[in-house]
């Protein structure tokens, strides 16, 4: 897999306390399962080089940066995913994440072959 591109050089010191700090907040809420089928339908249309494009608050946080889910650099950006993912919060924030018309079922077939139609939902509009 061929890294995201970067325009400035990369503080991994501030990355790695920031993915770990989000990390603790995601694990506590019960999140993870959220984050790791994201990041594996992403990891699949990367694998079949679809182009996606991860949006909706959970874009801010450096953990779906790390993760390739989204191609937003919180840290580059100054974004504050606190607003979005806090210990008070208890629904999850939301992904969306967007295919081209033509790509599209071929990522949901890959969802509902993975996850079963009985654990799947989908909202496309």
């Amino acid at each position: 897999m061929t890294p995201i591109p970067r325009s400035r050089s990369i503080n991994f010191s501030t990355i790695s306390l920031s993915a770990l700090a989000w990390l603790i907040i995601i694990d506590k809420l019960g999140f993870s399962s959220y984050f790791l089928i994201t990041w594996d339908v992403t990891r699949y249309s990367l694998a079949c080089s679809f182009y996606h494009v991860g949006r909706g608050s959970g874009a801010n946080s450096v953990v779906a940066y790390c993760l390739r889910i989204t191609d937003v650099d919180p840290i580059e950006l100054d974004l504050y995913f606190v607003r979005f993912l806090n210990l008070r919060r208890t629904s999850p924030h939301d992904f969306d994440i967007d295919y081209s018309w033509d790509e599209r079922d071929e990522v949901l077939d890959y969802v509902f072959k993975r996850y079963g139609r009985e654990h799947t939902a989908c909202s496309v509009p």
